[in-house]
C-alpha cells in the first residue's frame, strides 16, 4: 500500500489543467528516459540534455537508416514537488536536421522517504515533428510509481498518448517505460531500461509487432549533476537496430 502523501494544491490545478486542455499526437522516442523521482529544487533552474542514435526498423526498407535525435529541457522548481520546464527536440535523418518543436512540461512527486515507495506525474503538452516529417500538437501523461530497497530501485512509467492525427486519431495508445538499477558505489549504479510503443489500449500489437528497444545502462553524479549513459537494442524486428543514449543533467545554484 502506498503510504499517505500530500502533493501541494497549485501542483494539483495544474495537473488537472494540463490534462483538461491538452491532445496528443506522437510516441517518440526522442528523449528515451524513464522518469523517477527526482525533481528540480524550488527556486532553481536545471537544464537537462537528452541524444540518441538508432538504426531504423529491420523489418523495413529503413533497415540501414541512421538516425540522431536530441532534446534541450530547461525545468524549475515551483516546490519541493514540483517542477515546470519546456523541452525543444530535434533530429537529423537523411541528411537533414528536423526541428520545429516545442514542448511543455509538467512534473510532480509526492514526498516520500528515501527507501520504500514514490509516485508522481510527468505530463508534457506542445507540438512535434517527427522523422517522418509531420508536425502534430500533442501530450503524454506518465504516471511515475517506484519502490526503492537498500542499493535497489525499480521505477515504471505506465504512459498514455491520444492521437490527433493519422489512423489512430483518438486512440488511447500505451507507451510503458522501466528501470531496475542497482548501486554499485555511492553515486553509481547499474541497471536495465525497457522502452515500449505497444498499440492501442483496446487492442494492443502482437509482442513481436511492438517498437521495443532494452537498454543497459549507467548512472553516475558529478558534483551536483547527474548522467546517464546506455547501449541498447531493439527486441524485434519491429524494433530499432543497435542504439546508444545519453543523458546530461546540470543543476544551478
Amino acid at each position: 500500500m502506498l503510504p499517505a502523501t500530500k502533493i501541494p494544491l497549485r501542483c494539483l490545478l495544474a495537473l488537472s489543467l494540463a490534462a483538461a486542455i491538452s491532445s496528443h499526437a506522437h510516441a517518440d522516442t526522442t528523449e528515451l528516459e524513464v522518469y523517477q523521482a527526482e525533481v528540480a529544487d524550488k527556486g532553481e533552474l536545471n537544464f537537462d540534455f537528452a541524444a540518441n542514435a538508432m538504426r531504423g526498423p529491420r523489418h523495413s526498407d529503413d533497415g540501414d537508416r541512421a538516425a540522431f535525435q536530441a532534446i534541450g529541457e530547461l525545468s524549475y522548481g515551483l516546490s519541493d514537488s514540483c517542477e515546470i520546464g519546456v523541452k525543444i527536440p530535434v533530429a537529423y535523418a537523411d541528411g537533414a536536421w528536423l526541428g520545429k518543436s516545442l514542448l511543455g512540461e509538467f512534473k510532480c512527486v509526492a514526498p516520500h522517504e528515501k527507501s520504500g515507495w514514490y509516485w508522481g506525474v510527468e505530463i508534457e503538452a506542445g507540438y512535434f515533428t517527427g522523422l517522418e516529417e509531420r508536425q502534430q500538437w500533442s501530450t503524454e501523461i506518465v504516471p511515475v510509481v517506484g519502490y526503492r530497497f537498500e542499493q535497489w530501485n525499480l521505477t515504471l512509467n505506465p504512459g498514455v498518448s491520444i492521437a490527433s492525427a493519422g489512423d489512430q486519431r483518438g486512440a488511447v495508445i500505451f507507451e510503458p517505460s522501466g528501470k531496475l538499477a542497482y548501486q554499485i558505489a555511492q553515486k553509481t549504479s547499474l541497471g536495465v531500461e525497457y522502452f515500449s510503443e505497444a498499440g492501442r489500449l483496446n487492442a494492443m500489437l502482437p509482442g513481436q509487432k511492438r517498437n521495443e528497444l532494452a537498454f543497459l545502462v549507467l548512472d553516475t553524479q558529478i558534483g551536483k549533476s547527474t548522467v546517464n549513459f546506455g547501449l541498447g537494442h531493439g527486441t524485434n524486428s519491429y524494433s530499432p537496430g543497435f542504439a546508444v543514449k545519453a543523458i546530461v543533467d546540470l543543476e544551478f545554484d
